[in-house]
């Protein structure tokens, strides 16, 4: 929002928008690749399921970038992070909630 109020139009807006984005995934993905490999965490089936989402936003971002600059790809891959964080809240109360094997 804040480059939609910089002299930039419309579409350079958004593209800078993904492009950044981008930037930002590529970051997260080489971290958690380099965690793995030191063994500082383990996958759950919840982060496989985020990672694939994860690459599928790298290429739909570099698209509208690139190609297409349209507002709801930007919003929209942005709104993921929103849902993922939903997602762990319920598997972290399933977790809670679940009765123990005691």
């Amino acid at each position: 929002m804040v480059l939609l109020a910089s002299p930039l139009n419309d579409d350079s807006a958004w593209a800078a928008t993904s492009f950044s984005h981008v930037i930002v995934l590529i970051a997260v993905l080489i971290v958690r690749s380099m965690q793995r490999r030191r063994g500082e965490y383990t996958r759950t089936r919840a982060l496989y399921v985020a990672r694939g989402i994860l690459y599928g936003l790298v290429p739909i971002q570099i698209a509208n970038a690139v190609f297409l600059a349209e507002p709801w790809i930007a919003v929209s891959a942005l709104a993921f992070y929103s849902f993922f964080g939903f997602g762990f809240f319920v598997l972290l109360l399933h977790e809670i909630i679940q009765p123990s094997d005691a």
